[in-house]
């Protein structure tokens, strides 16, 4: 039996129920003093973290943010390989870029809807925007973007991955704060650790001393990931750092 068949059954036996006593005494029926829990039969698919760390559960909202050859693409490989997607979308500027070539995705160069892309939300899908200028985007795709990262994921099976050189000018506010992993490589400018620091809600002393004292490589990255509180920020996905 589906979630769903099971929450309706639930539901309209304490409606008859309810009915039942109403019309045959004065005693009112009292519901249980807690909150009842009502699956959302769109969202069943999405995933809980596991003990591999480089696992990101889908359906998440993941932003990989640092400069020119920092290391973005590769991370982004490697949490792939982690995860089974049946279905792997890139947007890129570039259409003909071999980036990703070492699997198995369909390339665009624009941001299409989900009903263009005929996605499948019986099955896990994943986007990957790579380096897309937000604001020399047309309007109707920045509107989508927006979506992808807000109704499309939860709602239609989609892992939404961003790649940004800037946090602030490629990626709007409403897109970082629905955001629920955030995969940083050095900073060189503090007023930008500044800035992620605000939008994380983390001290930007705590994660100055971090960045200075864990990001010694080229390639190395801290990561924010929301949907494990007790190991919420880690050097290259797997060394936990306790602030």
């Amino acid at each position: 039996m589906s979630h769903k068949i099971f929450y309706c059954e639930i539901f309209y036996i304490l409606k008859i129920l309810n009915d039942y006593i109403m019309s045959n005494s004065n005693k009112k029926f009292i519901l249980p003093n807690v909150i009842i829990p009502f699956k959302n039969p769109d969202k069943e698919f999405q995933e809980e973290p596991t003990n591999d760390l480089f696992f990101i559960p889908h359906s998440s909202r993941v932003i990989f943010y640092g400069t020119p050859s920092s290391g973005k693409t590769t991370s982004i490989l490697n949490c792939i390989l982690h995860q089974k997607f049946d279905r792997i979308i890139v947007i890129h500027n570039v259409k003909d870029t071999k980036e990703y070539e070492n699997i198995d995705c369909e390339y665009y160069d624009e941001i299409l809807s989900p009903e263009d892309l005929e996605i499948n939300s019986d099955i896990k899908n994943l986007i990957i925007f790579e380096d897309l200028f937000y604001k020399s985007l047309p309007k109707r795709q920045r509107t989508l973007l927006t979506d992808y990262f807000t109704a499309f994921s939860t709602h239609k099976s989609i892992s939404v991955y961003l790649s940004a050189q800037d946090l602030f000018l490629q990626v709007p506010a409403n897109i970082r704060r629905c955001c629920n992993v955030f995969i940083i490589f050095k900073i060189l400018d503090m007023r930008n650790l500044r800035n992620v620091c605000d939008t994380l809600n983390l001290d930007f002393n705590d994660m100055k001393y971090i960045f200075n004292k864990y990001l010694t490589q080229k390639y190395d990255n801290i990561i924010v990931d929301l949907n494990r509180p007790t190991q919420k920020i880690r050097k290259n996905f797997t060394e936990v750092i306790n602030i």
